[in-house]
């Protein structure tokens, strides 16, 4: 009979740490996740006293970037909200500056739609500083973590080697090649 009670009390006492290994363990993911968005945006607003940065934003938005002008191009046109583009880029998680994806170095330029639908759109922070730029500029641009890819963030998988966590600001460095005319995106 005691041994039986015994082996209550044993299954009880490991239900019991179980319990208290569940309870820290959900509580140590909100606490990374606060810490990881306070880094994010000390580091994004470092670049507001930066006179190297600029502030750009687009018409009727309260939302913007950072950018700085590595190479002025000689383009006069500006992508709109809907256009599609080529562009060699690279792209940074902006605490611990880390590579998470990028062409910069290929011949061939990535074509980039800014925004059609909710599937196929850039994030909002890419889209703004590209409004910004014509052809033939590069440009370094800082994205606040709530403009990129928010409180979600994006897992490693396929050609994303590199995970981008939530809240993570990001740094591009991005040369605008050429806006799609609307008669060639249709074929």
């Amino acid at each position: 009979m005691k041994t039986k009670k015994n082996i209550i009390m044993v299954a009880l006492g490991l239900m019991l740490v179980n319990v208290l290994l569940v309870f820290s363990s959900c509580e140590k993911r909100p606490n990374e996740e606060k810490q990881r968005r306070h880094d994010n945006e000390v580091a994004f607003n470092a670049y507001a006293d930066s006179t190297n940065f600029k502030k750009a934003s687009v018409d009727g938005s309260t939302a913007y970037v950072y950018m700085r002008w590595i190479t002025n191009g000689t383009g006069t046109e500006h992508p709109i909200a809907t256009s599609r583009v080529e562009v060699h880029y690279q792209t940074y998680r902006l605490v611990g500056n880390i590579m998470v994806d990028g062409n910069y170095n290929s011949e061939k330029p990535a074509r980039i739609t800014l925004y059609r639908n909710e599937k196929d759109k850039a994030i909002t922070g890419f889209r703004i500083a590209l409004q910004n730029m014509v052809i033939g500029d590069e440009c370094e641009f800082i994205v606040p973590w709530y403009l990129a890819y928010g409180e979600k963030g994006v897992p490693a998988s396929g050609a994303n080697l590199i995970a981008i966590p939530s809240y993570s600001a990001l740094r591009f460095i991005v040369k605008l090649s050429g806006i799609i005319p609307e008669e060639e995106d249709k074929k």
